[in-house]
């Protein structure tokens, strides 16, 4: 990228592509993504300091300035950053393909921005696998990536923000049963099939593959599956 990072800026950004776009980025990622951006202050661009994301929420937005579903979907994101933005920061995430467009936008939003050609840009849009535009993706102020659906939350539901229920809630919250059973239905296609699931224990095991605790507890229930399954086996 354009900064002078040497070695590490690339081995920040190679571990990006093994980061799910539903999982956490780490610290020293983040810093990577948000060190040396630049925004203009209205007369000129100027560096934007690391501080200026502490304990902030941040939207990366992936937008083109010739483009009528996002322009339409900016003045609703300025308005919405407008009344957020003591908690709440945006990151443009520049798709123009024009050197003129890429400053008409930077200047259009005054938000902290990666410099023209800065290799990041191209990184973030292959990370969150970006194929269209207007794009938010929200994190949390530790890194979690709350929503890769940013733009179709703000759009219906603004007051929603950060748009993030939690998981148990979720699931097990009263009345929701038949939010479980429908999860559970994309989750195991088999499970419609009720009689194939009677008198045996579900275990929903939520994780991420780049995850060494996750593949070491995989081990482990792929091992106490087996000695269940030869005890019971031995016992009919």
């Amino acid at each position: 990228f354009a900064r002078n990072q040497g070695g590490c800026a690339f081995i920040g950004l190679a571990f990006m592509a093994s980061v799910p776009a539903q999982g956490k980025l780490s610290p020293g990622l983040l810093s990577v993504l948000l060190d040396g951006l630049i925004e203009f202050n209205g007369v000129s661009f100027r560096t934007v300091p690391l501080r200026t994301f502490r304990e902030k929420y941040i939207g990366f937005y992936f937008g083109v300035l010739d483009n009528s579903n996002c322009e339409h979907f900016l003045e609703r994101l300025k308005a919405f950053y407008a009344v957020m933005n003591h908690n709440f920061e945006c990151v443009l995430v520049s798709c123009d393909t024009l050197d003129d467009q890429y400053t008409q936008h930077a200047h259009l939003t005054s938000w902290p921005t990666y410099p023209r050609g800065d290799y990041r840009a191209l990184q973030m849009r292959s990370l969150f696998n970006i194929r269209e535009c207007p794009r938010l993706i929200i994190l949390d102020p530790d890194g979690v990536v709350v929503t890769s659906q940013g733009a179709e939350e703000l759009l219906e539901d603004p007051k929603g923000f950060p748009w993030q229920e939690p998981m148990g809630e979720m699931l097990w919250g009263q009345g929701n049963e038949a939010r479980l059973g429908q999860l559970l239905c994309r989750l195991l296609p088999s499970i419609a099939d009720v009689p194939a699931v009677q008198h045996r224990l579900l275990i929903l095991l939520f994780g991420e593959p780049w995850c060494p605790d996750l593949r070491d507890l995989v081990r482990r229930l792929l091992h106490l599956r087996q000695l269940l399954a030869s005890r019971y086996s031995a016992a009919a």
